[in-house]
């Protein structure tokens, strides 16, 4: 199984939504974190993502 590790850095956030990192940053065959479930796409975009953005993310998360 092939993994990728993720540099992380940490960002000040002006958004109400909470990120989904656990700092667990290792990306799947697939391109998805193991530890969050976003796709590398997603991680990167986060930080400039709009809140309604983010919640679609986390809705995305939560029903697979």
């Amino acid at each position: 199984m092939l993994q990728l590790l993720v540099q992380v850095e940490l960002v000040k956030s002006t958004s109400n939504v909470e990120s989904p990192c656990i700092q667990v940053c290792t990306l799947d065959d697939n391109m998805v974190c193991i530890g969050c479930y976003r796709t590398q796409d997603e991680i990167r975009d986060w930080i400039i993502a709009t809140d309604e953005r983010k919640l679609e993310i986390l809705e995305r998360i939560a029903n697979e």
